[in-house]
């Protein structure tokens, strides 16, 4: 599990965590999770987990989970094939670790693929690995990221980003929906499914699905919180017809007036808050129920299923049918017995 000679044909993939003390336990847990239960067809792993931190030995994870690492500066960079920087409750002291930065430059062009969660983005960055290129972190940090990395260019809505060879997560649970995407993009969906059933999560929210629910992302960018009371009336009535000249009416406005500063404080249009919002409430509907998709559409204001359809597959790349039998396949996983190691 921890060798550090170079791989060979047909052999695991090594997997290399980079950890320091007080790294987010999930941020680092979820993908070695999600890489551990890649099996091949005859039951052998494809992936092998390495532990690394730069001084090696034990390192504490912000939970309290006491891991026991391997020195990084020791692993053959060319054995490694995908390496991933999780990130930490001090991890902008990294930053200063010259001889850690230094490394990174060397193992980006002998790695076949490098990913980060949560602010390991900021490590990544100060190596110079993410200029020109598009990145995310947890949403708390992403104008911290811009504001100090000009070059890069920051895509705050996204879970995670892909820019060639380097990858950039949203951070906690975000990690795995990376994970599942880099191993869908290995060994195909099929398998990338079946560890999502194992570890009952949703395969695969896409890339550029919001960090944050739509109302809340909403209330967070009006800081005045002039369409407060609104968007909690939308949320209510989402079943209802919205239209604009509705919503400006209740806010005592034109509806041109309305668009205007719904825009200005909302940073987006009544049109797209409102299917996000119906979206979101669908979603928690198909997980939670037993409805009818049709019933599904119809309470949360869809005009008809196959207006549903089409917006789960442009935002979330599937079917509303598909969606439900993620969630029900893996509520009943549990009970099942696990496979034979």
């Amino acid at each position: 599990m921890t060798s550090l000679s170079a791989t060979a044909v047909g052999k695991p993939r090594k997997v290399v965590i980079l950890l320091c003390d007080g790294t987010v336990g999930l941020d680092a847990m979820g993908p070695a999770q999600a890489f551990h239960e890649a099996r091949g067809a005859d039951g052998q792993r494809l992936y092998s987990i390495i532990f690394a931190s730069p001084t090696g030995g034990e390192v504490a994870l912000d939970c309290g989970a006491v891991i026991v690492s391997c020195r990084l500066y020791d692993i053959d960079v060319d054995a490694i094939d995908t390496l991933l920087v999780p990130g930490a409750d001090d991890g902008f002291a990294a930053l200063n670790d010259t001889r850690l930065l230094d490394w990174l430059r060397t193992a980006n062009s002998r790695v076949r693929r490098i990913g980060s969660i949560c602010i390991g983005a900021f490590l990544l960055a100060e190596t110079g690995l993410l200029d020109g290129g598009m990145a995310v972190t947890h949403w708390r940090w992403c104008d911290q990221l811009r504001a100090r990395f000009p070059n890069v260019t920051v895509l705050p809505d996204q879970i995670y980003v892909r820019s060639n060879n380097v990858w950039t997560s949203a951070g906690v649970t975000a990690g795995i929906d990376m994970s599942l995407a880099m191993i869908e993009a290995d060994h195909g969906r099929s398998l990338a499914l079946k560890i999502a059933r194992m570890l009952v999560v949703f395969l695969r929210r896409p890339g550029n699905q919001s960090q944050v629910s739509a109302p809340l992302l909403a209330e967070s960018r009006d800081q005045a919180g002039t369409f407060d009371a609104l968007l909690v009336w939308i949320n209510d009535n989402i079943a209802e017809r919205l239209d604009i000249d509705t919503l400006a009416a209740r806010m005592g406005m034109s509806p041109r007036n309305f668009a205007r500063l719904f825009g200005k404080h909302v940073g987006d249009t009544p049109a797209n808050m409102i299917r996000k919002i119906r979206l979101e409430r669908a979603r928690q509907m198909l997980e939670n129920t037993t409805h009818r998709i049709v019933a599904v559409a119809n309470q949360c204001g869809f005009r008809d299923v196959e207006t549903m359809r089409r917006v789960f597959r442009r935002e979330l790349g599937t079917a509303p049918e598909d969606y439900r039998e993620i969630f029900s396949t893996a509520a009943r996983a549990f009970p099942c017995s696990p496979e034979p190691p």
